[in-house]
């Protein structure tokens, strides 16, 4: 007859119990950026050995690189990359970005679309997840 008593006591006392687990939130920051040229040569003109002219095409490349800060594996993240001439925005590209486990980072490299890196002033790169 002792065991139902502290059975029931027991039973009480977890009934108003509440277990609250903290966690740090997922943080992923942006560590660091760059951009960079690369030049793609479409065709050559060569007269007698020597080089005389060439056509070439621009590209603009962004890395980005990524880190989470945070104690929890960071889920649907994605970044929106604007582009400014002056104050003014002429571009945004939005991107996903694979799942960044806690204290991992990712680099992610993205062709801009422009011929160079004047065709533009200034970017902002935000990243969002869940």
């Amino acid at each position: 007859m002792k065991a139902i008593p502290i059975f029931f006591i027991l039973l009480l006392g977890l009934t108003g119990c509440y277990i609250e687990i903290e966690l740090d939130p997922t943080q992923v920051v942006v560590e660091d950026t760059g951009e960079y040229e690369t030049r793609e040569i479409v065709s050559e003109v060569w007269s007698n050995g020597q080089w005389v002219s060439s056509k070439y095409i621009n590209h603009t490349w962004l890395s980005i690189d990524l880190y989470n800060a945070g104690s929890l594996k960071a889920c649907g993240v994605y970044a929106d990359i604007v582009f400014y001439r002056g104050y003014k925005a002429i571009k945004t590209i939005s991107v996903n970005i694979p799942d960044i486990r806690p204290g991992h980072r990712y680099n992610y490299t993205l062709e801009t679309g422009f011929n160079s890196l004047r065709d533009y002033d200034d970017y902002s790169v935000d990243v969002y997840w869940e």
